[in-house]
């Protein structure tokens, strides 16, 4: 089940109540949530909460817990959902290299795009962290050598001077009660093909794109994003689910055919079933060789031509 709640991103995504951004989106799942249902598929940060819900304190989360409730009326389900969450550091000699001091809380901390699931009664709750981060708005580039010389300017105009945190490995999903194995892909990251080709490397047979692409409105952002994803389909030869806020939340098969869609600002849910597919293509093992073989012969024959051209003119010289 594909839950596309249509929350506005300006407006009600960060002036709502967080356990009432969640029971809207659980109404939706609810109603759409007919038979078996083996993944409720939420979008990019869909679990906002205030700040974000703190890594070390998962399995105690209201909005977490609440969750799982919902989703063990459904036997054999589990529920993936974008979320913001964070990380405390005891003191700075732990913190990573992304980690930056919280001005109000005086803490060293990493803030994370997440993607979780939740599985219910299982010991821990599955998390990945976005790997490729939006220039500007996730990563501040150059921050080390810039954040000196901005020092809070940035966060009064409402930036950052800080990166989220990231995971260096492509995580997937196990359904522990069926043989999905899914590849959580958030958002920027579905525009990188080798990148994605990490999660089937690490046994993804299906790949999930949760996404937020209600920030451009209705330019054609959200249907680029839907043209990317439909590439990777090809390229991995696995189907692709979407949950995207706004949409379009889709079904991909394998050949990057768009089976079913949610249209764009439509609020609702897109029940599909998708095939597992097994197996690694040439493009997942070997990645972008064909385009750095291309790129090396453009060299060599433009190295030719150039030097050619060189030739010519020093034997017309010497003719003369």
């Amino acid at each position: 089940v594909l839950l596309q709640p249509a929350l506005d991103p300006y407006q009600e995504k960060y002036s709502k109540d967080s356990l009432q951004i969640l029971g809207e989106l659980l109404q939706i799942a609810k109603e759409n949530a007919e038979g078996k249902v083996d993944f409720f598929i939420a979008p990019e940060t869909a679990i906002p909460g205030v700040g974000g819900i703190s890594e070390r304190g998962l399995s105690i989360s209201l909005l977490l817990n609440e969750i799982a409730d919902f989703t063990s009326q459904y036997r054999g389900a589990s529920f993936v959902t974008g979320a913001s969450t964070y990380r405390v550091y005891d003191n700075e000699a732990e913190k990573s290299s992304t980690a930056y001091r919280n001005r109000f809380a005086d803490v060293w901390m990493d803030s994370y795009n997440a993607a979780l699931q939740i599985v219910p009664g299982a010991a821990t709750i599955d998390t990945y962290h976005k790997g490729k981060l939006v220039p500007g708005v996730e990563i501040f580039p150059y921050m080390k050598t810039l954040e000196p010389v901005l020092g809070n300017a940035m966060l009064d105009l409402g930036g950052t001077v800080a990166s989220l945190g990231t995971d260096e490995v492509r995580k997937v999903f196990a359904n522990p009660y069926n043989n999905a194995v899914l590849g959580p892909i958030i958002c920027y990251e579905s525009i990188y093909g080798e990148f994605v080709t990490g999660y089937v490397k690490n046994g993804a047979n299906l790949l999930a794109i949760v996404t937020n692409d209600s920030w451009w409105g209705y330019s054609p952002g959200h249907r680029q994003l839907l043209a990317y994803a439909k590439l990777r389909a090809i390229e991995t030869r696995k189907e692709v689910v979407r949950s995207a806020n706004s949409g379009v939340s889709a079904l991909i098969n394998a050949k990057g055919d768009v089976v079913e869609t949610l249209p764009y600002g439509a609020q609702g849910a897109l029940k599909v079933k998708a095939g597992l597919h097994e197996g690694q293509t040439a493009y997942v093992r070997y990645g972008d060789v064909i385009y750095l073989v291309a790129l090396f012969v453009f060299g060599f024959m433009l190295a030719y031509y150039v030097a050619q051209i060189i030739l010519a003119k020093n034997n017309k010289t010497l003719a003369r």
